[in-house]
């Protein structure tokens, strides 16, 4: 009999530590997805910054020296590194 108590007390607290598990698990996929949404505002934002002190050094005519500033005023290609990242989690799950 103690040993019936047991296994039912023991199937319930791994059906509780499941459940706590998998709400744990879907917020922590939303708060991953809000970070994203918010990193790719930021990159938008200062891809949009770079273009304007770009356009601005060029309307006081002064050097830029960064070769850096024209790749990084470009527009960031979010769909493709969303596949590239896609494929290569794909390999390596392989």
């Amino acid at each position: 009999m103690l040993a019936v108590v047991l296994g039912l007390e023991a199937v319930l607290l791994t059906s509780f530590v499941l459940i706590r598990q998998n709400a744990i698990d879907r917020t922590s996929e939303r708060r991953n997805h809000l970070d994203l949404q918010i990193n790719l505002l930021a990159e938008e934002e200062a891809t949009k910054i770079l273009k304007m002190l770009g356009e601005i050094a060029v309307h006081l005519k002064l050097p830029v020296h960064d070769p850096d500033n024209k790749d990084l005023s470009q527009h960031t290609q979010v769909e493709s590194i969303a596949r590239d990242l896609r494929a290569r989690e794909k390999k390596e799950a392989e």
